[in-house]
């Protein structure tokens, strides 16, 4: 109890910070359900950058730890598409690993932020395809000396 009054103080104490009235009604539910200080600072500056309370609740339902929330935060700040942010979400990507998605989609690595959030996944597929593929050559051979002899 004494977190959740901290946290609605740290949110709602000073007379600066205005929400507007869904904003205030998610916020509440979020300190209801356990967020940290720390967690609803990261929520409030969302806000502030105006992202959607919707896109917020996402990150939130799907118990992302602060750091991944901040993360995706500036993601959806910086333009990246619903579509890879959703791709990030589900795959709980870690913080860092965001962070270094980020700088190799800002330093215009990847073609698309898409391309960037698919990456982790799509390289340990494409290592598995070769480890198979190299495992099916080997077993081909092996059979082909078989034959022979």
């Amino acid at each position: 109890m004494k977190k959740q009054i901290k946290a609605r103080k740290a949110l709602f104490g000073r007379k600066d910070r205005k929400f507007t009235s869904s904003q205030q009604e998610f916020l509440l539910r979020m300190i209801d359900q356990g967020m940290s200080a720390d967690q609803l600072e990261v929520i409030r500056r969302g806000f502030r950058e105006e992202l959607g309370i919707d896109q917020i609740a996402v990150f939130a339902k799907n118990h992302l730890d602060w750091k991944q929330m901040v993360q995706m935060c500036y993601c959806v700040k910086d333009g990246w598409s619903a579509a890879a942010v959703a791709r990030l979400v589900h795959d709980n990507v870690a913080a860092s690993t965001i962070s270094e998605m980020r700088l190799a989609w800002a330093q215009g690595l990847a073609e698309s932020n898409a391309d960037v959030a698919e990456a982790p996944a799509s390289r340990e597929k494409r290592a598995l395809m070769k480890e198979r593929e190299a495992a099916m050559e080997e077993r081909r051979l092996i059979e082909e000396r078989e034959q022979k002899a």
